[in-house]
């Protein structure tokens, strides 16, 4: 989404939330999917600014009192209020997000790659940093694929690899039991998804918009992208309901 349709969106979702004066954190569980953090400007619409993922955090916590709503983990039965989490495992995760997430009681999650775990890039977590993330009060690691393909483009026997192998890795690095994740690009399919309830997860979260409202979306749990452009009225316009309709 370039800066001007940013900006036209943004006017329109405005609009509508101000006419329905509605929260759909009164529904369920509004879940904001997150990805990097940089203290520099960045072209990439999924990594944002330290400053301003903390702008962000401070108005919705502002904006939850305000409005009677909470913080929750995802969980198999969907608490009405707000879910954060981080797909692919940056290093920024645990050096910027954490600290302030576990400063206001936050909880989080975190799923991981382990081609990016295991490669050389540094702006991904290694082992040694992916266990300091798991102890940060209110830290919780799924899975995200062993090599982060789209799982709806393979066969069942690759989708199971996937799904098993990266399950059996996180927990042999962090000897705690896994048993969530986030689809990689968010594809699924019913295949995939009785696949990865075969793989023991019990929760998989998706990248379709929406509101977890019940616990027969566990295995697809809907969530709303955090943009590069997004400020702070945005994301809380984001977690109302209003860019809903404006979103892919």
């Amino acid at each position: 989404m370039n800066s001007l349709k940013f900006r036209l969106a943004a006017l329109a979702a405005a609009g509508y939330t101000q006419l329905a004066r509605t929260s759909r954190t009164k529904d369920g569980l509004r879940v904001l999917m997150y990805h990097d953090l940089s203290h520099s400007d960045s072209s990439d619409l999924y990594t944002l600014r330290a400053e301003t993922f903390i702008n962000q955090l401070n108005r919705l916590i502002e904006w939850a009192d305000e409005n009677d709503a909470s913080f929750h983990f995802v969980a198999d039965e969907p608490k009405p209020g707000i879910a954060v989490t981080f797909d692919d495992g940056y290093m920024s995760t645990l050096q910027i997000a954490a600290p302030i997430l576990a400063e206001h009681r936050i909880p989080f999650h975190v799923y991981v790659s382990r081609v990016f775990v295991a490669g050389a890039d540094r702006r991904f977590l290694c082992e040694s940093s992916l266990k300091d993330l798991a102890a940060v009060p209110g830290a919780k690691i799924g899975a995200h694929g062993l090599s982060h393909r789209p799982l709806a483009t393979l066969s069942i026997d690759d989708q199971a690899t996937e799904l098993r192998g990266s399950r059996e890795w996180l927990e042999d690095v962090l000897q705690i039991r896994v048993h969530e994740m986030s689809f990689p690009h968010g594809s699924h399919s019913d295949d995939v998804v009785r696949t990865a309830s075969s793989a023991g997860y019990d929760i998989a979260c998706c990248s379709a918009v929406g509101t977890y409202v019940d616990s027969s979306q566990k295995m697809s749990v809907p969530r709303i992208d955090v943009w590069s452009h997004d400020d702070e009225a945005t994301v809380v316009n984001k977690v109302r309901g209003g860019w809903d309709w404006l979103m892919p």
